[in-house]
């Protein structure tokens, strides 16, 4: 094996959250099947958001079925929590959603509602929390900041360990000088930011702002929501690995505006990486759609937005190398033989009585040359760190040659 490292040259920081509702589910039976739906579909999911548990009304969507435990579609909830574990999934449990009003004047009546959906993250072996809360009132940021606090320190006091979200729609980051149009949540940021460990922010179902260009969503959202593009939340105070970019997975997930092709998402946070604006992830609304497009042959909508970070599910596959072939490219955008920025072991497969040589490199210079003679292979040989653009192959022999990802991390 021959280890090839090299300096890394992408934009891009780290490992995104990408995060995906589940609220409807295709099926129901037998117990277990909405966790073998999701996996066979999961694409790069690494969060799910059961939706959602409720103090005021009945407990509905996939949250009701994931109580039902063992007779449940979810099935044994401490055997599907292991099982999104080992594919590399946290899951936490939705509070709120757009059925609920629970937010009050009283800070105490927040408190107990955290308590509430704390206890109940624990005892249904979720990972954390999501508070999807609306429908309160406008112009009382500080009351309804002090709600918000309250629910969030009360989780962290019941379940030390969780995983705690929120889920606001993007105006209520609003600043306070626009006291009619404010919704507390940078107060709320400045109260509690430090428990809170990102925003799956609604960029959707906000009328004449509807987040649906480049400017918009990143730069500067315009006079009817000031102040909410992912830049003006960010120089507002909230970190850029915070904000998860929030959008409708399909047209039937939105009331009115915010949908945009999931193609032109992950353009639009590409532009944003390149402007420094890296976003902490991107939250898709709702999973069931993402797995019905998939049954229509669709790509997994997760794949496509987050391919700015170069992340890829996809099984290993080879490309066939022709002899003679000068210079053959294996782009990013249209290969899925290995992930991007990552570390990837590649085997090189001639046919029988192979002769002749191959230089394969990157497009930053690293490079593994070789002569092969009477061989119908190599040893694996792995490349290690960014290959932002593409590779290179040169056949410079007499046989067709197979390249092949084995194996990424």
């Amino acid at each position: 094996m021959t280890l090839l490292t090299f300096v890394p040259s992408s934009y891009a920081l780290g490992n995104p959250n990408i995060v995906e509702y589940v609220d409807g589910i295709p099926n129901y039976w037998p117990p277990g099947v909405a966790v073998d739906d999701i996996l066979e579909t999961k694409g790069n999911i690494n969060e799910l958001i059961v939706a959602f548990w409720t103090e005021s009304v009945p407990i509905g969507g996939s949250a009701a079925e994931w109580i039902r435990g063992e007779n449940g579609a979810f099935g044994n909830t401490e055997v599907a929590v292991q099982r999104f574990h080992d594919a590399g999934i946290t899951v936490l449990i939705g509070a709120g959603g757009a059925n609920e009003a629970p937010v009050t004047d009283n800070p105490e009546d927040g408190r107990r509602y955290g308590e509430a959906v704390g206890q109940f993250a624990l005892d249904y072996n979720f990972d954390g929390v999501d508070f999807d809360i609306e429908n309160f009132a406008v112009g009382r940021p500080d009351t309804t900041s002090e709600w918000l606090a309250e629910a969030t320190r009360a989780v962290k006091a019941v379940y030390p360990g969780a995983i705690v979200t929120h889920a606001p729609q993007a105006p209520y980051f609003q600043k306070t000088e626009n006291p009619n149009a404010s919704y507390g949540y940078l107060e709320l940021n400045e109260k509690a930011g430090d428990l809170i460990d990102s925003y799956n922010i609604q960029f959707y179902n906000q009328g004449n702002t509807a987040y649906d260009t480049y400017e918009q969503l990143f730069l500067n959202s315009g006079l009817d929501a000031p102040e909410t593009s992912v830049k003006q939340i960010h120089e507002n105070g909230v970190p850029l690995e915070k904000i998860i970019i929030g959008k409708p997975i399909s047209e039937d997930d939105v009331f009115n505006t915010g949908y945009i092709p999931p193609e032109t998402i992950a353009e639009f946070i590409s532009q944003g990486i390149s402007d420094g604006l890296e976003p902490g992830g991107v939250m898709g609304w709702q999973w069931k759609s993402d797995y019905d497009m998939q049954q229509q042959g669709e790509e997994a909508w997760s794949e496509v937005v987050s391919s700015p970070w170069g992340l890829n599910s996809l099984a290993a596959k080879s490309v066939s190398i022709p002899k003679g072939y000068d210079k053959y490219i294996v782009k990013p955008a249209e290969t899925v033989i290995c992930p991007r920025n990552k570390r990837a072991t590649w085997d090189l497969t001639g046919g029988a009585g192979t002769k002749g040589g191959f230089d394969l490199s990157l497009d930053h210079g690293a490079h593994l040359k070789a002569t092969v003679v009477d061989s119908t292979s190599l040893p694996d040989f792995v490349f290690e760190g960014d290959w932002e653009h593409y590779l290179e192959f040169t056949n410079t022999g007499n046989t067709d040659w197979d390249l092949d990802c084995l194996s990424a991390s």
